[in-house]
C-alpha cells in the first residue's frame, strides 16, 4: 500500500482521528472499512454494494441541478449501517498517543514502551 498524494493530504487532515490516525493508517497500511471511512470522516454516506446500481441509475435519470441534488439522492438511497468493529475506534486514545510523535523513530519508540 503506497498512499497517493490525494490519500495523504486527506489522511493528514483528518477531522476525526486527526494527522496521529492518518500517520497510523499510512505507515501500517492498516485496511478501512465501511464504518472506519464514515466514523473518521473520509466519506459522506455509506451506499452498500446491493444498492450501487439503484444509486447509479437515480443518478443518471434525474435532473441534476447541483450538488444537493446528489446529496438528496444520496441520502434517501444510504444503507443503514451495520456495525463492523472498527479497531481504530476501539483503540483511538493509544493510537494519537503512539502516533503522535513526528519521527518514525519515535513513534517506534512510543510503540516499544506500551
Amino acid at each position: 500500500f503506497f498512499p497517493d498524494v490525494g490519500a495523504t493530504h486527506k489522511l493528514s487532515r483528518l477531522s476525526i482521528g486527526g494527522i496521529e490516525v492518518g500517520r497510523y493508517i499510512c505507515l501500517t497500511s492498516t485496511k478501512l472499512n465501511a464504518d472506519d471511512a464514515c466514523d473518521l470522516g473520509i466519506c459522506t454516506h455509506f451506499i452498500s454494494s446491493s444498492d450501487l446500481l439503484q444509486v447509479i441509475e437515480k443518478i443518471k435519470t434525474t435532473k441534476i441541478v447541483s450538488n444537493e441534488s446528489i446529496q438528496e439522492i444520496l441520502l434517501k438511497l444510504e444503507s443503514p449501517r451495520k456495525k463492523m468493529s472498527s479497531n481504530i475506534v476501539k483503540n483511538m486514545e493509544t493510537i494519537k498517543y503512539c502516533f503522535s510523535p513526528s519521527s518514525v523513530e519515535e513513534i517506534i519508540e512510543s510503540l516499544d514502551n506500551l
